[in-house]
């Protein structure tokens, strides 16, 4: 059986999309909204960052802290909000089917 414990921490065994955009940096953010309505769960952060690290294959994502690296950063560089979005969405399109099969 998997640990819930460490599958819902961030950087567990994986790195993180680190998003960032002005919306991030408001308590009620439509990116927010729309990674709670996906099934995303919160684990860290504070609401005032510009930043959030997010997990695709745990649906774990963290509000920006500065100074905190929570995990390593795919691809070495934040991407932007539109960015995630591009991408998330090819994830989705392939969820549930196997490496090598294709809708």
């Amino acid at each position: 059986m998997e640990n819930t414990t460490r599958s819902l921490q961030l950087g567990y065994t994986r790195e993180c999309f680190l998003v960032s955009g002005e919306d991030l940096g408001h308590q009620n953010s439509e990116f927010i909204e729309f990674l709670r309505n996906e099934g995303f769960q919160c684990k860290y952060g504070f609401w005032d960052c510009p930043w959030v690290w997010v997990n695709i294959d745990s649906k774990v994502y963290g509000r920006g802290r500065p100074g905190v690296a929570y995990a390593g950063v795919i691809g070495g560089h934040a991407i932007t909000i539109m960015e995630f979005m591009t991408i998330y969405n090819v994830f989705k399109k392939y969820r549930g089917y196997e490496v090598l099969q294709f809708p």
